[in-house]
């Protein structure tokens, strides 16, 4: 019987990859519940939901950028900040997005995806107790955010899945 693991990325501390596998795991199936819906689909706000894909994948991708300049200990550059708006954790629901189409939407994952990579492979194992400095004036520790990570992820992909089925 075949083994099921993940390849590991070797610009990844063994102590970091587990986020990035799980994040990269659910991306092409992000994409496919993305695939054939029309950008007025991707807008729709159904009744009984506060969110549109479109909001949500934004939101993601905002968020991964987000969580990278955290790692960094930096801010957001203003051209991404101004991309890439992060909302505080009452700011629901997320602000309409219009015009984006599946595609638009994968590339603003993945422009996001490639700045969380570089922010990751920067982290290791001697860094999880680290404390870094979350948005809104708290604190959390290296460990904690790389597991908020595909916790966010998992999140708004099911209510997108559920988003999509209510279309």
């Amino acid at each position: 019987m075949a083994v099921i693991d993940f390849p590991q990325d070797p610009g990844l501390d063994l102590a970091v990859a587990p986020t990035w596998n799980v994040i990269e795991f659910a991306r092409p199936r992000l994409y496919r519940l993305l695939e054939g819906l029309t950008p007025e689909q991707l807008a729709t706000r159904p009744a009984g939901f506060g969110n549109s894909i479109a909001s949500l994948v934004v939101h993601m991708a905002a968020a991964e950028v987000s969580f990278a300049y955290i790692i960094k200990g930096e801010p957001m550059p203003d051209e991404l900040a101004a991309e890439f708006p992060v909302r505080g954790p009452s700011d629901t629901p997320l602000p309409e997005i219009q015009g984006e189409t599946a595609i638009s939407l994968a590339a603003k994952v993945e422009k996001a995806r490639a700045i969380l990579r570089e922010a990751l492979g920067s982290l290791t194992a001697g860094d999880l107790d680290k404390v870094l400095k979350f948005p809104f004036g708290a604190e959390l520790t290296a460990r904690w955010l790389l597991t908020l990570i595909p916790y966010h992820w998992a999140t708004h992909h099911g209510q997108i899945q559920m988003i999509k089925q209510h279309l």
